[in-house]
């Protein structure tokens, strides 16, 4: 073997040392690079799964929140055909006793006889007054429904409410997940 030969032999070994040790901090440099990758992806796994409970916990608010309006509209709808029930057979009532109380005081009348035409406007003029006095007494009434309706009311939009920005958090944090999911099977189909 000439000196030539063994030149050109260790300058090809020398290029080949220089070729392995690129190619050896070349794969250094991947292997960090997709451990690197690996950790990123396993921590929006991470996220991904609590924003996923997180969702399922919002979920689970709204669906109570929903609930709970729809039984506090169907408990004030049940209260207040109950009221408007009862109401109509107070009323019916109290006309039945005005009927008897002039029906007697008509047939007390006749029986002492005189002063019949005063004593039925007496008894006309009476009843007008009784008329006035129930109308006054079902106007306070409905005022006291009507202030109660108006409370039921602000509790119903108060959980509406709570149950819109309970929604909005729950499409907000669905949109952060499809682009959680997104950026992963970007970065799936890369590698």
């Amino acid at each position: 073997v000439s000196a030539r030969e063994l030149r050109d032999a260790h300058k090809r070994l020398r290029d080949r040392d220089a070729e392995l040790k690129s190619l050896l901090t070349e794969k250094a440099t991947l292997s960090k690079q997709l451990k690197s990758v690996t950790n990123v992806l396993e921590k929006e796994r991470r996220e991904k799964s609590e924003l996923q409970q997180l969702a399922d916990a919002k979920a689970r608010e709204a669906k109570e929140a929903r609930r709970d309006a729809d039984k506090s509209t169907r408990s004030t709808r049940a209260s207040e055909a109950e009221t408007k029930s009862r109401d109509v057979r107070l009323n019916r009532a109290l006309e039945e006793v005005e009927r008897y109380k002039n029906l007697l005081a008509e047939a007390k009348d006749e029986r002492k006889g005189g002063g019949l035409e005063i004593r039925r406007e007496a008894g006309e003029l009476r009843g007008e007054v009784r008329r006035l006095e129930r109308q006054k007494q079902e106007l306070a009434v409905a005022f006291k429904k009507q202030s109660k309706l108006v409370d039921v009311l602000r509790k119903q939009k108060t959980h509406l409410e709570a149950a819109r920005v309970v929604q909005f958090a729950e499409e907000a944090f669905l949109s952060v997940l499809e682009k959680g999911e997104s950026k992963g099977g970007t970065g799936g189909a890369a590698r």
